[in-house]
């Protein structure tokens, strides 16, 4: 269902992939006559196609092994020419780079599944996706297809646009466990021309960047063509991504025909990971098998038999010319969706997210051409503001994002000066005395106490000591109200805990003074209780811009004598959009920073820490010398667990597992579970708990059916 660019690394393994593993252009195995019809039927799904290879002369033919793999390797046909450099004697050149289009299932269905009216498929849904992919194709060459071209002046090789492609497609119909599955390899040779004609290797950077914005168009083709067809298409999401189906082909009856997803979803739940898109590509390559695909008639009789064992007939038939649809939302009203869908997540986002959630929101109804033209319309009118992002050739922030970072950054300038201080210095002084802090954690407490600015900000690096500094703070202010505030409850337990004041997540706070925000009556009782006190924000960098901007407003309502916002900027940072954090640093806040390691006591280990903290991981890595233990990938949960099931039990208590994804933690967690029990440590019955997950929608997300599935749970 969706498009994926691949870097081809090996011209000879591609070539054998292609070879033996895809059974594309050339069959291996059987008796000799199979052999030749299957070869004879894979080379009938091959062609060239593409600007480049029509100037090479083989637009339209099929593919050949030879020419195939001699291009893999640079040579371009027809002249003495080899693209790559020689390096230490070696000629080094990458291939080229596998574009994969997918089609939904339902589509696959219609094209493959035999029925009484299309003994073999409906063809014309073939030719759909065929000519869709060279749309798609014809697009990516027009667009993203680039090279490097010399400015002597600058003395750099910028990118250039390239003048043409030649890409082997190979059209496939079954997956690996011989379900339908319409796809297309489109290998895209490492050659195009620049603007003087001379041959050169492609520079990637676009078609990476907009891998998703491919599929999305390839998508928005294929169901534009299929609605000509006559038949109704249904928005779909695939994961996270917009899609569609075929109207009639039920979910049952897709899954029917999907037996390969359901073995990947076995050995996820089987290794306990979730379902991101990392987890299920490494599922993918852990239960891959070979490729060996019969001849096409025979896979259509596996398949018929297969639909009436299960009795999984599709209910709805193709009218004859285009299917009548509902009144689509115009291609201004899905640019807009997709640009509050995104604000909700990035203050900045790249043009091609825009276009590509636009494209799939109403499958088939509006041109990538009118989408930009919608897109534009946004700008002149003011909703969207150019930008600039970093890997993104063309950006936009909204205007109600700017006004909203506007509203926090006025907020604070506001209250410079305005304020008083909380304690008097010389009590701080004479606390601070001999207590051993580090000069930072004794600026961060006068700041928060002694500054006349209602609001102040601590910029501290993990393992600086802002909770005990925070603790310090909190005895100085002696009988004056306290009030912590987290992200999460996680953070409000710990902020509780280390510093004796009483916490709470913003969230909660948030929404109990909602009233004093919306300007509403009934808020006496939170003013008596927090005017003149002191609000911490704890992991401030964490917090998003509407929330500061609530949180600020709330502050200023109920007449709050301090807002102390505590945190580092280079930490993590909120889901939702926005770093004010950042932005009130940078703005001028006052800030006290604190930047000396406590955490750290062993000297090599706080040289590593710090060494991470100022970007340089590889000298990090260096410094802890025969601390670091290597492993692969996919062992890396399982040798944690190993390492900290050899520790002894009062060792193991105070040494932490971290893990950086959640498929690594469920690996980790099981490994230690199944040990801890064989240990005897885990004893007694064995009690499975179910828990929902958040799918993290956005507020827009939350508000399109497609979006729910039967099975979902909604709490309000």
């Amino acid at each position: 269902m969706v498009a994926t660019v691949r870097n081809l690394t090996s011209s000879s393994s591609t070539a054998a992939y292609f070879r033996n593993d895809g059974g594309y252009y050339v069959a291996v195995g059987g008796d000799r006559e199979d052999a030749r019809a299957k070869e004879a039927e894979h080379r009938r799904g091959s062609a060239w196609h593409g600007r480049g290879a029509a100037v090479l002369g083989l637009a339209g033919k099929t593919v050949s092994a030879g020419a195939f793999e001699r291009m893999l390797r640079g040579h371009v046909p027809g002249t003495d020419i080899r693209l790559g450099r020689l390096r230490h004697g070696q000629h080094e050149h990458r291939p080229g780079f596998d574009i994969t289009f997918s089609a939904p299932k339902s589509v696959s269905l219609a094209a493959l599944l035999p029925t009484e009216a299309h003994p073999r498929g409906d063809r014309g849904v073939l030719r759909c996706h065929d000519e869709a992919v060279r749309a798609t194709l014809d697009w990516i060459e027009e667009t993203l297809v680039e090279t490097r071209g010399w400015d002597p002046e600058t003395r750099r090789r910028p990118r250039v646009k390239g003048d043409g492609m030649a890409a082997a497609l190979f059209r496939h119909v079954a997956s690996r466990n011989l379900d339908p599955q319409l796809h297309t390899h489109a290998v895209v040779a490492n050659m195009t021309r620049d603007g003087e004609g001379r041959w050169k290797s492609i520079e990637p950077t676009l078609l990476h960047r907009n891998a998703r914005l491919i599929g999305a168009f390839y998508r928005n083709e294929l169901s534009r063509r299929l609605i000509g067809r006559g038949y109704s298409i249904v928005p779909a999401m695939a994961g996270r991504l917009r899609s569609f189906e075929i109207a009639g082909y039920d979910r049952a009856l897709r899954e029917a025909f999907s037996t390969r997803r359901k073995q990947i979803l076995a050995f996820l739940d089987e290794k306990g990971w979730d379902g991101s898109a990392a987890a299920a590509q490494m599922a993918a390559l852990a239960t891959r098998r070979r490729k060996a695909e019969p001849l096409h008639g025979m896979l259509r009789t596996i398949w018929a038999d297969r639909a009436r064992g299960l009795g999984a007939v599709p209910s709805s038939h193709r009218r004859r010319g285009a299917a009548r649809l509902p009144e689509a939302p115009s291609a201004l009203g899905i640019a807009w969706h997709a640009m509050r869908h995104l604000e909700e997540r990035r203050s900045v986002f790249a043009a091609a997210d825009l276009e590509e959630l636009a494209l799939g929101h109403a499958p088939g109804r509006h041109s990538i051409g009118a989408v930009r033209a919608a897109i534009d319309t946004l700008v002149r009118d003011a909703h969207l503001v150019e930008a600039t992002l970093k890997r993104a050739d063309r950006a936009f922030v909204t205007d109600r994002a700017l006004k909203a970072e506007r509203a926090v950054i006025a907020a604070m300038k506001a209250g410079k000066g305005k304020g008083a201080p909380l304690a008097r210095e010389e009590d701080v002084a004479a606390h601070l005395a001999d207590r051993g802090l580090t000069e930072g954690q004794e600026e961060a407490v006068r700041t928060i106490l002694l500054s006349e600015d209602r609001i102040v900000g601590v910029q501290g690096r993990a393992g600086t000591g802002k909770t005990a500094m925070l603790s310090h703070m909190r005895a100085l202010a002696g009988d004056r109200f306290v009030l912590g505030l987290a992200p999460s409850a996680a953070a409000a337990r710990v902020l509780a805990r280390e510093t004796d004041m009483p916490a709470r997540t913003l969230q909660w706070f948030l929404t109990r003074c909602r009233a004093v925000e919306d300007g509403q009556p009934g808020v006496a009782r939170l003013k008596e209780m927090l005017a003149g006190a002191v609000l911490v924000l704890d992991e401030a960098s964490m917090v998003s811009t509407d929330r500061m901007k609530s949180l600020m407003r709330v502050a200023d309502g109920l007449g709050v004598a301090r807002l102390a916002l505590v945190g580092d900027r280079s930490q993590l940072r909120a889901v939702e959009a926005g770093q004010p954090f950042r932005q009130l640093q940078q703005a001028g806040m006052t800030t006290a920073v604190m930047d000396e390691i406590l955490r750290q006591r062993n000297p090599a280990l706080r040289a590593a820490v710090e060494a991470v903290l100022e970007g340089e991981p590889g000298e990090a890595v260096g410094l802890l010398g025969s601390s670091v233990h290597e492993a692969a990938w996919d062992e890396l949960g399982r040798k944690a667990a190993e390492a900290w099931l050899a520790l002894d039990p009062e060792t193991r208590a105070r040494t932490l597992l971290v893990a950086p994804t959640h498929e690594m933690r469920a690996e980790v967690n099981g490994t230690v579970r199944e040990a801890l029990a064989a240990e005897g440590v885990l004893r007694g019955k064995a009690l499975r708990i179910d828990r929902l997950v958040g799918l993290g929608m956005s507020l827009t997300e939350k508000g399109e059916a497609r979006n729910y599935r039967e099975g979902d749970v909604v709490v309000f």
